[in-house]
């Protein structure tokens, strides 16, 4: 009887361990498509889709300013399609109003 209550245990640990480490086990799907993210217009600015999100407190310069700042941080940058040779800087870009409309899917998925 005392064989069979040491099986038992053993048995019932080896179960209860395996389990335990089945329920670690976690699988993430993580993508880029656009269906469950925010929609952002097309035609608001670049500037305006970063710089919306940025705490009110802030002036419209400390918020140009950290936008400019993001965006280099995140090392934004256009191209001559025709060229590939890069074109602009990240304050040039809010300079001149970029859209969010003009930008490639990987653009887009940066200023996300």
């Amino acid at each position: 009887a005392a064989c069979g209550g040491v099986v038992y245990l053993v048995v019932n640990v080896a179960f209860r361990w395996r389990a335990a480490r089945q329920a670690r086990r976690v699988v993430l799907h993580v993508t880029s498509e656009t269906s469950d993210k925010e929609e952002i217009p097309g035609s608001k600015t670049v500037e305006d889709a970063i710089g919306e999100k940025l705490p009110k407190s802030l002036s419209a310069t400390q918020r140009r300013d950290k936008v400019i700042a993001m965006l280099k941080a995140a090392n934004f940058q256009m191209y001559n399609q025709a060229t590939g040779e890069p074109v602009g800087t990240p304050a040039d870009y809010v300079k001149d109003k970029l859209r969010f409309g003009t930008l490639s899917g990987g653009q887009r998925h940066l200023i996300y």
